[in-house]
């Protein structure tokens, strides 16, 4: 349970930061929402 917690925040952080290098700030929400029901 723990693993997959931090399973989820580092594929947060991983997301922000590409999309920090990206520039694309409006379509991080929907992607992040995908990947978090993605994992549940």
């Amino acid at each position: 349970m723990l693993l997959e917690i931090q399973q989820i925040i580092y594929m947060i952080k991983y997301n922000l930061k590409r999309r920090l290098q990206s520039g694309i700030g409006r379509d991080y929400r929907p992607l992040l929402l995908l990947q978090l029901y993605g994992f549940n």
